[in-house]
């Protein structure tokens, strides 16, 4: 059967909510948008954030707006999340670098676990000193390294639930896992992490 054929029935299936056709539209762009992340992505994100992440958030928010998506054929496809990866990368721009001025300092990590799970914002104390303000920046970057050394599975779900705020249906959809499923394992993800600031 002709490619194109494939891919419209594919569409067709997914619009009256067929899931596993769905992920497989997804799965045949995610190289696609992988090249298009490393090959446009401003020079700046890649200090903070990979490419593989854009990919992930564009591909979680497609799969929200499936149903704005109004063509049959694969590069219609390609140009709509290509444009959806485009917005989340400036988006990224916008959130790491234009707001840094009135960032608010990250908290100590000294309860990770309690934060990540959605603490509330701390307000900044005006009485911050330098060198209490430079303590801050270490700690945040400890804990960035500590992500780091996390294992795949466990930086996406931190990333989607506590960066991204998904619910955890949403992550399930997005993890191919079952909902109880994801809930350990963003618990063992937030033990990990712990244990990695401690060390």
């Amino acid at each position: 059967m002709d490619s194109s054929v494939q891919f419209a029935e594919l569409v067709s299936k997914a619009r009256q909510g067929d899931a596993s056709a769905l992920d497989a539209i997804f799965r045949t762009c995610r190289d696609y948008l992988l090249l298009i992340a490393n090959q446009e992505m401003d020079e700046r994100l890649k200090t903070t954030c990979a490419a593989s992440d854009l990919v992930q958030a564009t591909l979680v928010q497609a799969n929200h707006k499936f149903d704005q998506f109004r063509g049959d054929c694969q590069p219609e496809f390609l140009g709509w999340v290509k444009a959806i990866l485009k917005n989340e990368m400036k988006g990224s721009v916008r959130k790491h670098f234009q707001t840094e001025k009135r960032a608010a300092p990250l908290p100590r990590p000294t309860g990770v676990s309690s934060w990540l799970a959605g603490s509330a914002t701390h307000p900044i104390d005006p009485e911050l000193t330098p060198a209490a303000g430079a303590e801050l920046e270490e700690d945040a970057q400890l804990l960035r390294l500590a992500i780091l050394r996390l294992s795949e599975d466990h930086r996406e779900v931190l990333l989607l639930r506590n960066w991204q705020r998904r619910s955890f249906a949403e992550i399930a959809i997005e993890m191919q896992r079952t909902e109880n499923a994801v809930k350990k394992l963003w618990a063992r993800a937030l033990v990990a992490l712990e244990n990695e600031m401690c060390e």
